[in-house]
């Protein structure tokens, strides 16, 4: 019996898994503006990158204080673990947070003193 036989029926009943290609999750969030500041630019980058995306995801958008703005990060990256995430006010001024699970989240909230937090 050659090899091809002898593993057609175990696949066939399921008892043998064969490799799969690697999903990705899904990464798109909400990000809250809850500062008194116009966010004018928000990086998102692959943890393991070690650099920021040169991509703002905002485009020519902005994210008015008490407003949101839906991120679309599926489009930009296949990537199934943690993201490094900044937000921008201009002037130099910026907050960032390192290791953010967002294929666990749907939300991020920039709170009043520019802390980024899961919500």
């Amino acid at each position: 019996m050659n090899l091809l036989k002898a593993l057609a029926a175990p696949v066939a009943a399921g008892l043998i898994a064969l490799p799969t290609a690697a999903s990705a999750c899904d990464a798109n969030f909400t990000l809250y503006n809850k500062t008194a500041l116009p966010i004018i630019q928000v990086f998102v980058s692959p943890s393991d990158h070690g650099t920021w995306s040169l991509e703002n995801f905002l485009g020519d958008d902005t994210i008015d204080p008490q407003a949101s703005y839906d991120i679309d990060v599926n489009d930009a990256w296949t990537y199934n673990g943690t993201f490094d995430v900044r937000v921008d006010w201009g002037a130099g001024i910026h907050s960032d947070s390192y290791g953010v699970p967002l294929c666990d989240r749907d939300t991020l909230v920039v709170d009043p003193d520019g802390t980024i937090r899961s919500h």
